[in-house]
This record gives C-alpha cells, sequence and structure tokens, in this order.
C-alpha cells in the first residue's frame, strides 16, 4: 500500500527536488542529469518522482521556469527599489551570473529546445508567450529598445561565458565577471546610447 503524503510534505519534497535538481544541473550539466541523480538526491524512489512529474525533461524545465519567475521577480524588486539606475542593473546582472543558486550559466537555449521538443505541445505554447512577456518586462526595466536589448543580449553571452569558463582561475573569473557587468550597467544607463 503506498505510503499516504500530507500536504505539507509534498511541499517539501517538491522544494527538495527543486533544490536539488538545481545543484545537480550545475553539477553535471542540465543534459546529464538523470532521473535517478535526482532521487538519489532527494532520498525518494522513482515511483514517488513520477507522482510530482512526468518525465526528467518535465522537471528540469519546471526547475528552468522557476528559477526564471525567481529572476523576474527580483527585476521588479529592484525596479521599485531607491537604488541609483546603475546599481539597479548592476545587482541584477551580479544575482544572474554570480550568485550560486542561478542557473543562468549553467544551461544555454538550445538546452531548452531539447527538453521542449521532448515536452508536449502544450509546453511550447507556454514558453513563446512567457518569452514575449519576459523580454517586454527587460525592455522596460534596462529602459532600452530593441535594437538596444540585442546589444544588451550580446553582451550578457559574453559574461555568461566568461562566469562558466572552467579553463581560468577563480579569483580571473570573478574579476573579468566585475569589469564586464559594471561596462554593461555603464553601457545600460549611458543615455547617449539612445543614438545607438
Amino acid at each position: 500500500m503506498p505510503k499516504i503524503v500530507s500536504e505539507e510534505e509534498r511541499k517539501l519534497i517538491q522544494e527538495a527536488i527543486y533544490k536539488k535538481t538545481i545543484r545537480l544541473i550545475k553539477d553535471k550539466g542540465i543534459r546529464a542529469v538523470t532521473v535517478e541523480d535526482i532521487v538519489t538526491a532527494v532520498g525518494i524512489g522513482k515511483g514517488s518522482f513520477y507522482t510530482y512529474y512526468q518525465s526528467k525533461e518535465a522537471c528540469l524545465f519546471d526547475v528552468i521556469k522557476q528559477c526564471e519567475r525567481d529572476t523576474f521577480a527580483r527585476m521588479e524588486e529592484l525596479g521599485s527599489s531607491a537604488y541609483s539606475d546603475k546599481e539597479k542593473v548592476t545587482q541584477l546582472l551580479k544575482e544572474i551570473f554570480i550568485s550560486p543558486d542561478s542557473l543562468a550559466t549553467s544551461f544555454n537555449q538550445l538546452d531548452v529546445e531539447i527538453l521542449l521538443r521532448k515536452l508536449p505541445p502544450k509546453y511550447r505554447a507556454a514558453e513563446n508567450e512567457k518569452s514575449e512577456s519576459n523580454f517586454q518586462k527587460a525592455l522596460q526595466f534596462f529602459h532600452v529598445t530593441e535594437q538596444q536589448m540585442e546589444i544588451i543580449a550580446l553582451l550578457t553571452d559574453c559574461l555568461s561565458y566568461a562566469a562558466s569558463n572552467k579553463s581560468y582561475s577563480q579569483n580571473g573569473v570573478e574579476k573579468s565577471l566585475d569589469i564586464l557587468i559594471n561596462a554593461i550597467a555603464d553601457f545600460i544607463t549611458d543615455k547617449r546610447r539612445d543614438t545607438i
């Protein structure tokens, strides 16, 4: 007879799946994480895992989307804070690319595409809708045009590369990230960029 799990226990297990999966993605890379890795890390059986998620891909996608929601919630908090525009941008970029809980450097758009191909079509539809909404929120937060956002996207790709590059010392990576974040924040908050 299956064990009855209370709503509180269910929430604790979901939270454990979320946190352990983040760690696994950061340690192994999103493509290498298995259901076995997740259930071992959380301390549950495979059958229990499948009461929470239909597949490994659904779990990974959910974790990515939760991290994304957390980032956009933080962006909204910063947007309404008393910080200067440069401080807001700098803080957000540091949280995205340096924070130990961030997944920004642990997967890329191709990884998301691969997950979406393995998930039911409703996931792609929701992702397309959410992507447009997030894009508009980012434009508002940064006070930029779509053309300027393309430049920012390319610059943040550089950040992602630097943050995920294991060929250099931690000190070298941290210093390069600090320089890049400040340069990007300067570009975003420089009113002269409107001529670009």
